[in-house]
């Protein structure tokens, strides 16, 4: 059934009101049962307002406006709420197990055990890595060759220029000594 503030409530949500000090309730209070997680935990909480609910879990921060803490709505849980009105009751968060006032630590999940695979068959792997280490070795042993045969082009391109350095010095130096004479013999160049 709807309230008049569009909350909806559940009989079991509802008893006769009455007083909430220091986590005592009184028989005739009308109790809401609120959720909330905090850390490791799911909490629940039957009070009979927000406030209360954020009293009993020792906080001021607004848990409701920021959507962290709702109005709790499975009925089995609701029922072990109003079991223990105004004691926050606590269970590891993604348990499905009950509510307690001390609820043992989260455990952690098991990890799953290696199954037991035949090893991947290598051979194939291995004969493509000897091609590789192959052709390298035979591209490294060609350009090697190639290196040194260039290094004994290039010193016989070397010897061949100085050869033929020193030849045009020889003939220019004959030529200038011909000119001079031919220019001594009255000849014009």
């Amino acid at each position: 059934m709807l309230t008049a503030t569009g909350d909806e409530r559940s009989p079991l949500w509802d008893v006769p009101s009455g007083d909430f000090r220091d986590g005592e309730i009184s028989v005739a209070t009308r109790l809401k049962v609120f959720s909330a997680n905090m850390g490791f935990f799911e909490t629940v909480v039957a009070a009979p307002s927000q406030k209360a609910a954020l009293a009993a879990w020792g906080t001021r921060q607004n848990l409701f406006g920021e959507g962290m803490a709702k109005l709790a709505e499975d009925p089995k849980i609701v029922a072990q709420a109003l079991a223990a009105p105004g004691k926050v009751l606590r269970r590891a968060v993604g348990s499905k197990g009950a509510f307690a006032v001390e609820a043992a630590a989260p455990r952690a999940p098991r990890a799953k055990r290696k199954t037991n695979r035949p090893s991947p068959d290598r051979s194939k792997l291995t004969k493509a890595e000897r091609a590789r280490d192959t052709a390298t070795a035979r591209f490294e042993r060609a350009r090697a060759d190639l290196e040194q045969r260039r290094d004994e082009l290039q010193s016989r391109i070397d010897g061949l220029a100085r050869t033929h350095e020193d030849e045009i010095a020889r003939l220019e130096e004959t030529l200038r000594r011909v000119r001079a004479n031919f220019r001594a013999a009255g000849g014009v160049a």
